[in-house]
């Protein structure tokens, strides 16, 4: 068979796509090469990557300048007594945190 892993399969044509998978589009695959696919290319099952846990993602967002800044002008508004500022501060990376938490990215591993 040719390389199939990395073929633009919505690009093909039916015929083109019957001839690279070996297969009759009456008939459909035999037993026997049912069995020889199986051990050839595994299971044909979607493989979902795990997400970060929760408190590990808090923790990373740490990491970017925005939420740095908002900790430091949060910290300053604090010594400034100015509690109303501080608390929308500190919401606001709560915010963050929750929208990215509950959101993530979609990631589906190609073949």
């Amino acid at each position: 068979m040719q390389e199939l892993s990395h073929a633009e399969w919505h690009s093909l044509s039916l015929d083109k796509v019957i001839k690279m998978l070996q297969t009759d589009i009456e008939k459909g695959l035999t037993s026997t090469d049912v069995k020889r696919r199986l051990e050839e290319f595994g299971e044909n099952v979607i493989s979902i990557k795990r997400g970060k846990n929760q408190l590990f993602s808090f923790l990373l967002q740490f990491k970017q300048p925005l939420v740095l800044i908002l900790i430091i002008a949060g910290f300053i508004t604090s010594l400034l007594q100015e509690w109303v500022d501080t608390g929308v501060k500190e919401r606001n990376i709560l915010i963050r945190f929750r929208i990215k938490y509950k959101l993530p990215p979609i990631q589906i591993d190609t073949c």
